[in-house]
């Protein structure tokens, strides 16, 4: 009896152990897809309403608005340190006393800040307008309007810039659009000047208010902020994605992104698992909140921003390269955007992938390289690529072409080969070349030096027919006068009959 009531008391609690596993197991995954939401620290957050978000991944800082009391927009910025915010100060970037500051934004590098800001004329057009500046330290009074192509009398604000920097989105309410304010897009054209604005129409915008959008660092999913009808109540934040001009319709994110309440300014950081969101769900002010998303949950992929300079190795000056190419691990041409002001290359890519760079110049010797692109803390890699200076008397390398005994034919298997010369010289039309035809030691050397000139005239015809110009090649024959292994078998000898390319010429003119 004894025994038995034992053994049932071990059963029992063997039972709610494996109870309690199961619970903590399923804790554990619900944990792994989750999102979590808090507010930032009451020093940041006040009883005034803070709204307009925006993280820089670069320098670890949080840029927001706040209204006063008396109703006046005010820029503050509160640097982060390892895992705390630091007390936010005031950003007096125009007379404060005259001037309201709205929201801000600034591509990924902190090279080029818009704020929307409403500035008496003659330096506003009326209300607010976007203005510019490429002060990285927002010095007072370094900004300027944007001008009469993105602005109006009528109220534009909430920018948001692309990495590229030559995608603008804006909100606006001036006359013809869709609904109150309305989304806007605006490109840079070929010269570096931002076109008309364009409105998104009524894919994107609706009846009601539609502004405070997001650019996230992929260049491909836009965030903003909505109060049409379908939402979860108040404002809403939706998203779409965009290749181009191409724009997918808006999806309304779910709870607890949205709820009941005014939910607005929505923004990610690089690593896609950290958002920052202005709402006024637990006060009557608005109010900025970190959301974490884990798992299954998480909506964009995190991002490094690849940048990178090119510079001759010789004499290590920067240098813009004809052609620049990068693809992904499928072979895709991903988009590359060079930022004059820092003299350096750019381009949003996921991490822990393994990304091919070509690189041509007719100055240089092709440059053809993998880079594993993986996680940094800050979300940022930085390299510099070398290319070597091509020099008169440089020996091409190439794919090496060999020959049979006694024989100038070109043999198909070296084809691809001289295609790919053939290619390189197209690529540099500055180079003229010498092409020299070599032999073994078998033979006379008369013969041989007949031989190696009609070996060195075969690979000549067959760039003449791949479109490379006659006046460029020189053929010449070397015979047995330079082996480059020794003669003692067959397998040394057949690489001593061989061609080499030698530049002769680096300013050939037509």
């Amino acid at each position: 009896m004894e025994k038995s009531l034992k053994n049932t008391i071990l059963f029992y609690l063997l039972r709610r152990c494996l109870l309690l596993i199961f619970l903590l197991m399923i804790h554990y995954i619900r944990a792994q897809d989750s999102i979590a939401i808090k507010p930032l620290p009451s020093f940041i957050n006040s009883n005034l309403d803070e709204y307009y978000p925006f993280w820089s991944d670069k320098e670890s800082t949080l840029y927001f608005t706040r209204r006063t009391a008396f109703g006046k927009e005010l820029s503050y910025r509160s640097t982060y340190d390892s895992s705390f915010f630091k007390t936010p100060f005031y950003l007096e970037l125009f007379n404060n006393v005259t001037n309201n500051q709205g929201a801000l934004t600034k591509n990924i590098f902190n090279s080029l800040v818009f704020i929307a800001a409403d500035i008496p004329k003659p330096d506003g057009f009326g209300n607010y307008d976007l203005y510019v500046t490429s002060d990285s330290s927002l010095a007072y009074h370094s900004f300027i309007n944007v001008g009469n192509i993105i602005n109006t009398h009528y109220w534009e604000s909430s920018p948001a810039i692309n990495p590229q920097c030559d995608f603008l989105i804006f909100s606006s309410n001036r006359p013809g659009g869709v609904g109150a304010k309305d989304l806007y897009y605006c490109k840079k054209n070929s010269f570096g000047y931002w076109q008309k604005p364009v409105n998104f129409g009524t894919k994107i915008n609706s009846i009601a208010n539609d502004y405070a959008p997001f650019i996230y660092a992929d260049n491909k999913h836009i965030f903003f902020c909505s109060s049409r009808k379908g939402g979860y109540g108040g404002e809403d934040i939706y998203m779409f994605t965009k290749e181009d001009t191409n724009f997918s319709a808006p999806i309304l994110l779910d709870s607890p992104i949205n709820s009941s309440f005014h939910d607005q300014s929505f923004v990610f950081k690089m690593d896609g698992t950290t958002a920052l969101l202005s709402s006024n769900r637990l006060h009557n002010n608005l109010d900025i909140y970190e959301i974490n998303f884990w798992g299954r949950k998480k909506i964009v992929p995190q991002i490094v921003w690849f940048e990178f300079k090119v510079y001759n190795k010789q004499t290590f000056q920067k240098i813009l390269p004809k052609s620049i190419l990068i693809f992904d691990s499928n072979n895709n041409n991903l988009q590359l955007h060079y930022f004059e002001e820092l003299e350096l290359y750019g381009l949003a890519v996921e991490p822990n992938q393994t990304y091919n760079i070509k690189i041509t110049d007719p100055n240089f010797w092709d440059y053809d390289s993998n880079y594993l692109i993986k996680n940094s803390n800050f979300c940022y890699q930085l390299d510099s690529i070398a290319l070597e200076p091509i020099k008169l008397n440089d020996l091409i390398v190439w794919e090496d072409i060999h020959f049979k005994v006694n024989a100038a034919d070109i043999d198909t298997m070296y084809i691809d080969g001289l295609k790919k010369l053939a290619n390189f010289l197209k690529l540099h039309p500055n180079l003229s070349i010498e092409i020299q035809g070599h032999t073994d030691s078998t033979g006379q050397s008369n013969s041989n030096l007949l031989l190696s000139f009609q070996r060195a005239t075969s690979v000549v015809d067959f760039l003449i027919k791949e479109g490379i110009g006659n006046n460029r090649l020189q053929a010449i024959g070397y015979g047995e006068t330079r082996p480059k292994f020794n003669n003692l078998n067959e397998n040394f000898r057949k690489l001593n009959r061989r061609i080499e390319i030698k530049v002769v010429n680096l300013n050939f003119k037509k």
